[in-house]
């Protein structure tokens, strides 16, 4: 491997409606840090690539993201997946895979069995009034400098559907994770409730494993270009420091 090359690779992973612009300044301290980075597009929605979002079946959203990280990988001694809601779910399922050169990840926001706008009577209309306005104050910032790909009402059906199976197929490989996890959460969250990270750690069902965090900066998005947000960064760059500090 050629001198100055890093030999630690952080695979970044963003969620639905997202883009690779929202990991900007998280990949600049990572870069600092002398990490290699990768950011990739979601499967449907590069505005530039031909298959659209309501095309996307469950396996080749999951299968994209495994043949990015596999490709990412191979220039690496060892590999950290850091996701994001959808993103988030992807990087569990890599994980449940247990390819050789994965060392940990980290997930932000990820649904486990449901998120608002899937299950509407689980969601917005049970969030409780005293952390409403705590919600609402850190909604999420849609308007990130990106075009964001085609999305229309009427395939919200089919969308529903494909996220459910991601969610199953996601939920039969928790139990085959055995690298490091660690788990972010909001209670602010107004897409994805604070539960799931919950029921992502019993499905993992092992705690020396399994290390879960609480996010009281934000909301569901964690990661933007006009809002700074000092805490996710922080966990980002303390699980890698504290996840490398454990192999020496």
């Amino acid at each position: 491997m050629p001198a100055n090359q890093p030999t630690i690779g952080v695979f970044l992973i963003h969620g639905f409606l997202g883009s690779p612009l929202e990991w900007s300044k998280l990949e600049k301290l990572l870069q600092a840090k002398g990490f290699g980075t990768c950011t990739t597009f979601q499967l449907g929605h590069d505005t530039l690539a031909e298959m659209k979002l309501v095309d996307c079946k469950a396996e080749a959203i999951l299968e994209h993201c495994w043949n990015e990280y596999t490709a990412f990988a191979k220039a690496f001694e060892r590999v950290y997946i850091i996701g994001h809601s959808l993103g988030g779910l992807a990087a569990l399922w890599i994980a449940g895979q247990n390819p050789e050169k994965l060392t940990g990840i980290l997930v932000y926001s990820t649904p486990h069995q449901h998120a608002y706008w899937v299950n509407h009577h689980f969601g917005l209309f049970k969030f409780p009034l005293s952390k409403l306005f705590r919600g609402l104050t850190y909604a999420s910032e849609y308007f990130t400098g990106f075009k964001k790909p085609d999305f229309y009402f009427s395939w919200v059906k089919t969308l529903q559907y494909e996220t459910t199976r991601v969610f199953s197929e996601v939920d039969h490989k928790l139990p085959d994770i055995n690298v490091p996890v660690w788990l972010a959460h909001s209670p602010y969250d107004l897409a994805v409730p604070y539960s799931e990270m919950e029921l992502i750690a019993k499905r993992i069902n092992k705690p020396e494993l399994v290390n879960t965090h609480t996010l009281k900066q934000c909301g569901h998005q964690v990661f933007q270009t006009r809002r700074s947000y000092v805490e996710p960064d922080e966990l980002a760059l303390r699980f890698l420091e504290q996840m490398e500090a454990s192999l020496i």
